[in-house]
């Protein structure tokens, strides 16, 4: 039987995305601001996961620019700084492995220190 899924409707808010991205909201281009995407639920034990099919680029993608991934799980995106704290045993205790693999956390640095000074 297949996985249950369907499609899921994202739009974005046009002011909340001018002021991340710093432009005024007039650059934006209305018609952008909305995208479907089919996906499929997947069930792991307990956990539940969407698995986003054929999705539309990313508006970043469509405008040609790269840009970092807004959130991360992988320990290859940590600041020098704080994986330096980590190798040298100086890093919050709750600053775990199983933290950061459940966990998202910014691609930014300056987000990265944030976020992990607050454990």
């Amino acid at each position: 039987r297949p996985p249950p899924g369907g499609a899921g409707r994202v739009l974005l808010d046009q002011a909340a995305l001018s002021g991340s991205l710093g432009c005024a909201p007039e650059r934006i281009n209305p018609a952008a601001l909305a995208f479907e995407a089919p996906f499929q639920m997947r069930r792991r034990g307990v956990e539940l996961k969407l698995h986003l099919s054929a999705a539309p680029p990313e508006i970043a993608e469509a405008g040609g620019l790269q840009a970092p991934c807004p959130e991360c799980d992988s320990p290859a995106f940590l600041a020098p700084d704080i994986l330096e704290r980590i190798a040298s045993g100086e890093q919050p205790a709750d600053l775990t492995t199983d933290f950061l693999i459940k966990t998202r956390f910014s691609a930014l640095w300056s987000e990265q220190r944030e976020q992990f000074s607050a454990l």
